[in-house]
């Protein structure tokens, strides 16, 4: 079965990204495959490379950053949710004379970009 996820909550806010990480994990080892793991509106913050946790706090952030290099698994950033929190990529780096700030294991993508690529899934599952 193809999925879909969305992560609509911050990492710093409540268990949803910590649920779709773990739904993400056991999607695979059950043999599914992920088409996207999309991060919408504040779920965007998941890309910012300048978060700074205390150390008895949960790094979600690198859960997914080691996920994605451990299943070899592209996560999506909405474009336009992330240019509104401050989180930048190299394209948007260039086009407003501003650092980048999105980790490098997020590629960002627009609104519809994303819907064409939901289209094609089985199943689309929103975790907020």
């Amino acid at each position: 079965m193809k999925y879909v996820i969305i992560v609509n909550n911050s990492p710093l806010s409540g268990q949803a990204s910590l649920s779709a990480y773990h739904f993400a994990n056991a999607a695979l080892q059950k043999g599914h495959q992920l088409l996207s793991i999309f991060f919408y509106q504040e779920g965007a913050y998941h890309g910012s490379c300048n978060t700074v946790l205390q150390q008895d706090e949960t790094d979600i952030g690198q859960l997914w950053a080691n996920f994605a290099d451990q299943q070899q698994q592209i996560m999506h950033i909405c474009s336009a949710a992330a240019l509104r929190r401050g989180i930048i990529d190299q394209a948007a780096a260039k086009q407003f004379t501003l650092p980048k700030s999105m980790h490098t294991h997020y590629q960002s993508i627009s609104l519809n970009q994303f819907l064409t690529l939901a289209q094609t899934a089985d199943r689309m599952i929103s975790f907020a």
